[in-house]
C-alpha cells in the first residue's frame, strides 16, 4: 500500500513542475512578442510622426518651389500630383483618418497649404499647418517657409494660422 501512496504524489510532483515551466515559458514568449503585437504606436511615436509627415509637405513644397521660379503650390492638390508622397503622410496619425486617392488629397488631406507663398517671404512664414479638427483643444503642427515643422500649444497654433484656413 505505500508504494500505492507514494506513486500520486510523484505525478502531482511532476504536474506541478510542468504547469510551472510552462507558465515561465509562456510568460518569457509573450515579454518578448508584447511589442511586436502591439498594433498602435505609443505617444511619442505619434507625435514624431505627426511632425515628420508636416515636414515631408514642406520639403516638397520647397523642392516644388525650387523648380517654379520660388512659388509653392497654390494648394496641397498641386504639390500631392506633382510630388506624389504616400497618402498617409497627409493625414494625422492621431484621428484614424484613411488617406484616400492622391487625385482627391484636397477633399481628405488633413493639412492645409497656405497658398501665394515663395521662397523670398520670411523664414517664419507659415507655409503648410495641421487642420484643427487633428488635435482638437490641444494645438497642431505648423511648417514654416524655412521647412522646419514644430508642435504649437493651443493659443500659439491659434494666432499663427489665423485667417489661413481655405
Amino acid at each position: 500500500m505505500k508504494v500505492r501512496d507514494e506513486i500520486p504524489r510523484v505525478r502531482q510532483a511532476n504536474w506541478i513542475l510542468v504547469l510551472a515551466l510552462l507558465c515561465l515559458v509562456g510568460g518569457a514568449t509573450l515579454a518578448v512578442l508584447s511589442p511586436a503585437l502591439s498594433s498602435s504606436p505609443g505617444p511619442r511615436a505619434v507625435i514624431a510622426l505627426g511632425a515628420a509627415n508636416l515636414r515631408q509637405i514642406g520639403l516638397s513644397a520647397q523642392l516644388y518651389a525650387g523648380e517654379h521660379g520660388g512659388s509653392f503650390p497654390a494648394n496641397i492638390q498641386s504639390l500631392a500630383l506633382y510630388y506624389p508622397l504616400a497618402s498617409a503622410v497627409y493625414i494625422c496619425p492621431i484621428n484614424g483618418h484613411k488617406p484616400g486617392d492622391l487625385r482627391s488629397v484636397e477633399q481628405w488631406s488633413d493639412s492645409v497649404l497656405v497658398p501665394n507663398r515663395t521662397l523670398d517671404d520670411p523664414a517664419d512664414t507659415v507655409l503648410a499647418f495641421t487642420k484643427p479638427e487633428c488635435y482638437p483643444g490641444t494645438g497642431g503642427y505648423v511648417c514654416l517657409v524655412d521647412g522646419s515643422a514644430n508642435w504649437y500649444p493651443l493659443e500659439e497654433y491659434q494666432r499663427l494660422t489665423a485667417g489661413l484656413m481655405p
